[in-house]
This record gives structure tokens, C-alpha cells and sequence, in this order.
């Protein structure tokens, strides 16, 4: 009968023999990716792919959308390649509007607030000012796994989405919260005419 200690031994070397595998099947798909997007941009102007293949072999004239955090984005401008900046963890409208899960529809993820969203900066202050013309601009993502009705989208988009239009188009130094819910308010109007299911709770406060 195995002790304890070999028992933890032997758990031990399958989870670094999965890890091992992992790794390399990780390495092999942003491999793969390269190699297809080298090929498929053979006289092309550009496409656009995850920021996965900055760990692969980048084609020159590839856009690249940062989908895992910010970082990505800023090595490809530093790289010199076109950025469209979604990260997950403001730009993704499939998450939960709230900390209040129990209060709202079906979702995953957590914590995209509107204010979250509106607080983004696509342009990283890091970047030097020659980088920084390779931030294209943003986008926001509603996978659907978990959302079943048009309406349930409408619910996850609205009105996040009018404060990604403000991300979009305002510069940095002219954005305010508090005059955004004003203008906010103001749409009410228009997502009633339009029968949109729209989140309320930020209207609320």
C-alpha cells in the first residue's frame, strides 16, 4: 500500500506532466496560428487576429485585438502593428454588470460596471507618441453562451455601450463621469420609445 508521501509524489508528477503538456500544446497552437496567418496574408493589407500570436511569428501587416488585458496591445504598437484594444476585463459585455449577481440576468465573469467601462483608456500612457498612432480604437464583445433572447443582449449591452461611445471618441482629459450619466439620462427617452432592455440599476443611484 503507497504512503502518503509517495501518494503526494505521484500527484505531483501528473500535474507536472499535464502542465508539460499544456505548455506544449499552447505553444504549438500560436505556432500554427502564425504559419496560417503568414500565409493568408500573402498580399493583403491586413487582418485581424488575437493577441495570442505575439507569442507566435508575427506577419508584418497583421492588426492585432488585445482581448487578454492591455499588454498585448502595447507590445504589438511597440511592434508597429495596428492595435484594437478589447480587453476582457472592461470590454467584455457577456460579463456581469454588477457585483450584485443575484439582481441580474444569467452572465459570466464579473465586474464590468459602467463606470468600469467608461474609465477605460485605449491609449496607454506608456506608450511614446510615435506608438501611439497604432491604437486604432476599441471594441466591446457579447459572446452568448449564456444569453438566450435578443432581449438578454439588448440587457447586456445597453447602455454599457454608450459609454464605450465615449471611450471611443472623447479624449481623456474631457471625460467625466458624472456629466455622462447626465447625458445618460437623457437616452431613457429614446430605449423606452424603442422598447430596449435596457440595465436600470445605474440609473438609479
Amino acid at each position: 500500500m503507497a504512503t502518503l508521501e509517495e501518494k503526494l509524489r505521484w500527484a505531483e508528477e501528473d500535474f507536472r506532466a499535464q502542465v508539460r503538456e499544456e505548455r506544449l500544446a499552447y505553444a504549438s497552437l500560436t505556432w500554427l496560428i502564425g504559419k496560417v496567418c503568414k500565409k493568408a496574408l500573402k498580399g493583403k493589407d491586413a487582418v485581424t487576429i488575437a493577441n495570442e500570436i505575439l507569442e507566435g511569428d508575427v506577419a508584418p501587416n497583421a492588426t492585432v485585438m488585445s482581448w487578454r488585458g492591455i499588454r498585448g496591445g502595447i507590445k504589438a504598437a511597440k511592434l508597429k502593428h495596428d492595435v484594437i484594444m478589447t480587453p476582457n476585463d472592461y470590454m467584455y459585455f457577456d460579463y456581469y454588470q454588477s457585483d450584485d449577481k443575484a439582481q441580474e440576468l444569467l452572465a459570466m465573469g464579473s465586474g464590468v460596471t459602467v463606470e468600469k467601462v467608461y474609465g477605460f483608456e485605449p491609449v496607454a500612457t506608456e506608450l511614446e507618441k510615435e506608438e501611439k498612432k497604432y491604437i486604432l480604437g476599441v471594441q466591446a464583445n457579447v459572446w452568448t453562451e449564456y444569453i438566450a433572447t435578443p432581449e438578454h443582449v439588448e440587457y447586456m449591452m445597453v447602455p454599457r455601450i454608450a459609454a464605450l461611445a465615449e471611450v471611443q471618441w472623447m479624449m481623456p482629459e474631457e471625460k467625466d463621469y458624472q456629466e455622462f450619466l447626465k447625458r445618460l439620462s437623457s437616452l431613457v427617452g429614446f430605449y423606452k420609445r424603442e422598447s430596449v432592455n435596457y440595465a436600470k440599476h445605474v440609473l438609479m443611484k
